[in-house]
């Protein structure tokens, strides 16, 4: 394997895991200190889905990269369509919230979609 390969190989994927960690930040308020443990931790889940889901197109990612930027870019599309909805007059940071949720979806998508375009085909891998 060279090391342009190399690259190309671990750039999504490392930046799939850096990602998934940065939505973990947001699931810290979670823990607000107001009701029980229970309570705390079923905010807590729930603050985590988008990373579970992030998590899940990451594993299939992995191994079938073609699918994976499909599935970046469907994820960056639903993202945008279930937090873009938080409009409150401030144009600009919303945009910026857009940009920094789904920005990175979208160039993990392209980073995916380029790996499994230079990619050896792989005998009875049809993706």
């Amino acid at each position: 394997m060279s090391a342009r390969r190399s690259f190309s190989y671990w750039l999504p994927r490392g930046l799939g895991i850096a990602y998934a960690l940065f939505l973990m930040l947001f699931t810290v308020d979670a823990w607000d200190g107001a009701g029980s443990f229970r309570e705390g931790l079923r905010g807590w889940f729930i603050h985590m889905l988008p990373v579970f889901i992030v998590l899940f197109v990451l594993v299939v990612a992995w191994g079938r990269p073609r699918i994976g930027g499909i599935l970046f870019l469907l994820l960056a599309a639903g993202f945008t369509a279930f937090f873009g909805n938080r409009w409150d007059g401030d144009w600009m940071a919303a945009v910026t919230s857009l940009l920094l949720i789904a920005g990175p979806l979208v160039l993990l998508s392209g980073l995916f979609w380029l790996e499994a375009r230079h990619a050896p085909p792989q005998p009875g891998l049809q993706a």
